[in-house]
């Protein structure tokens, strides 16, 4: 079965081949944010593939988790900071 992923950065589209024991994970994949694991194809001419044989579908979180990342940018206790290096 051939199908395209879309990348959610730019929309480019990459075809996928997938073989025939993974086409019901591909048919529920459709319209969700995945990860894949396969054989990639390159053209030379791209840094991204022309083709993926995919081996694996993974779902991805429809929201990612930030809260993980709370109070991972404070300064920490007893560091000096600069005010012009503040965002």
């Amino acid at each position: 079965m051939r199908g395209t992923l879309v990348l959610t950065a730019g929309g480019i589209e990459i075809e996928c081949v997938f073989p025939t024991d993974r086409i019901a994970d591909a048919r529920q994949s459709f319209d969700s944010r995945v990860f894949v694991d396969g054989v990639a194809h390159y053209d030379g001419e791209s840094a991204l593939p022309v083709r993926i044989d995919v081996t694996a579908i993974t779902l991805a979180a429809e929201a990612p988790d930030l809260l993980r990342w709370r109070g991972a940018f404070q300064p920490k206790a007893g560091v000096a900071v600069d005010a012009d290096d503040e965002w």
